[in-house]
């Protein structure tokens, strides 16, 4: 082989370590799910409604974002917020993978949850069926960068909670909503 050859083989092997270390880090980070225990503190709506609207403004950057907090009322929220804000974290960058132009967040009490909409083109039927379901992907999305857990592991970390995680497709894009 020639040194080029040599060296774009070594390339491709590099990235293909990665990713298999990359996977494997996710496989034991789900079980760890199954152990994980949840630390349920009174934390007030304002500080929630801060933290998850300055978390949007900086990674919608771009798009257009509409932040609703009507419904939310004042007072605390038995959460734990560690897990909320790690469930936040993954639904949003998806819902901007997806989104034209529009993210929508809308956030409601009693329980209290986080409803993420975007306006792409929303799930398709066996996404729907099965984007929950642990290394599911859409068809065609091969991009090596997921793996198909973080619907997964957030619908198990709102579970852990209490809560539940739904997906529903609405006004022409995907929404996303996280009860805790």
């Amino acid at each position: 082989m020639s040194p080029e050859k040599v060296v774009e083989t070594m390339h491709i092997m590099q990235a293909h370590i990665v990713r298999l270390e990359n996977y494997v880090q996710k496989m034991n980070s789900l079980q760890k799910l199954e152990d994980i225990e949840i630390q349920k503190m009174p934390v007030s709506k304002a500080e929630i409604i801060s933290m998850l609207k300055d978390s949007a403004e900086i990674v919608c950057e771009g798009k257009t974002l509409v932040f609703k907090t009507a419904d939310v009322g004042t007072g605390a929220v038995m959460v734990d917020l560690s897990l909320m804000q790690q469930v936040y974290e993954n639904i949003l960058p998806n819902a901007l993978r997806y989104a034209r132009n529009k993210i929508n967040i809308h956030l409601t009490s009693d329980p209290f949850a986080i409803t993420i909409s975007d306006d792409g083109c929303g799930f398709s039927d066996e996404d729907l069926r099965n984007a929950t379901n642990p290394f599911y992907r859409s068809a065609g999305q091969n991009d090596g960068q997921h793996f198909g857990m973080g619907l997964n592991i957030c619908k198990i970390l709102c579970e852990r909670h209490g809560g539940s995680l739904t997906l529903s497709n609405q006004q022409g894009g995907a929404t996303v909503k996280a009860k805790f």
